[in-house]
């Protein structure tokens, strides 16, 4: 080449990237097509299955989209067919392989379905429609909502579980670190049927919203230069869900329990100081320092000093003051 020539790197990069994908791709359905599975006895009645023939299975994986070859079974008692293979892989029901579900949650939860859908065939080659992306999402949501409710299940027993009691002990004892707990509540807007029946601030009376409450879960243990805490990096957990208080404080409980709440000897809990919100705190962390947010403590702020302090510059001056102590408390 020549010193003035011009040369289309990205373009040569793609290139170079779908001639890889493509070798892998093959590597990849040629090794799962090596995965022999022994089928077991009917899961309905215990008869032994009988292997009726090797089929060819559509498979999306991050390596690309093509067949793969597995073993058919069926019950001779006529309870169904199995595919134990599609099962052991993650396919079982679908052609998305783990990985590509993985990344499809991972998009869906920072955009919308149309954004995931053009963010991953860019990024990754993958096309996937934004429909598909939203079915895959919801029923991603929907298993990690079945695992949060086992254990949420597990909370609310009298004695621990084992998995609970086993994840207390994984946590030594932590001095100097704090654990805090924060959640609040918001409006959500939805559509006639979610908000049918209830009532709400519009003017006939009906609701247009319903209150989704949102949380997270972290940890503290150094300061910054102005002596001010600082969260532990990759500490924070989430959680959120639309329902009643109470169903909601098991759901804050569980998700603590999760992270080991007992092996700390501070525990705080940041609201917005409404009745609800140190019902749960009460209940559920009776040990815990309550801390109101700063925002919601200044707005109540501002509407404490207008009663207790005559003239308006007497009130600046005193919410300056107290403005000041709240931002600069330990």
């Amino acid at each position: 080449m020549s010193a003035g020539d011009e040369l289309d790197i990205q373009e040569l990069e793609k290139g170079f990237r779908a001639a890889a994908l493509m070798d892998g791709d093959a590597a990849f359905r040629k090794f799962l097509s090596s995965i022999k599975v022994i089928a077991a006895d009917c899961p309905e009645c215990g008869a032994p299955l009988k292997s009726v023939a090797e089929r060819d299975k559509n498979v999306v994986s991050l390596l690309g989209t093509g067949t793969y070859r597995r073993t058919y079974y069926k019950c001779p008692g006529g309870h169904g067919h199995f595919i134990p293979c599609d099962d052991l892989i993650g396919i079982g029901g679908n052609a998305y392989t783990p990985g590509v579900r993985l990344a499809v949650s991972k998009l869906a939860s920072e955009g919308a379905f149309e954004w995931s859908s053009d963010a991953l065939a860019e990024i990754a080659g993958i096309y996937i429609s934004a429909k598909e992306i939203q079915r895959l999402s919801e029923t991603a949501g929907e298993e990690v909502e079945s695992k949060n409710k086992e254990r949420i299940s597990a909370a609310k027993r009298p004695e621990p579980s084992k998995s609970t009691l086993d994840e207390r002990a994984s946590c030594a004892d932590i001095d100097g670190t704090v654990f805090y707990v924060e959640f609040d509540g918001t409006g959500v807007p939805m559509t006639k049927h979610e908000t049918a029946g209830r009532s709400g601030k519009q003017v006939d009376g009906s609701s247009k919203t319903r209150e989704a409450k949102i949380g997270c879960i972290f940890t503290q243990t150094e300061f910054d230069e102005e002596k001010k805490p600082i969260r532990d990096n990759n500490s924070t957990s989430y959680f959120g869900s639309i329902e009643v208080a109470e169903n909601f404080g098991w759901r804050v409980y569980a998700e603590a329990v999760r992270r080991g709440v007992a092996a700390y000897k501070r525990t705080v809990v940041i609201g917005d100081g409404a009745k609800w919100v140190w019902g749960i705190a009460d209940r559920y962390f009776p040990d815990a320092t309550q801390i109101v947010d700063f925002y919601h403590a200044s707005e109540h702020l501002c509407v404490l000093a207008p009663v207790l302090y005559a003239g308006r510059q007497r009130q600046q001056s005193v919410l300056d003051v107290w403005l000041k102590n709240s931002a600069t408390a330990k």
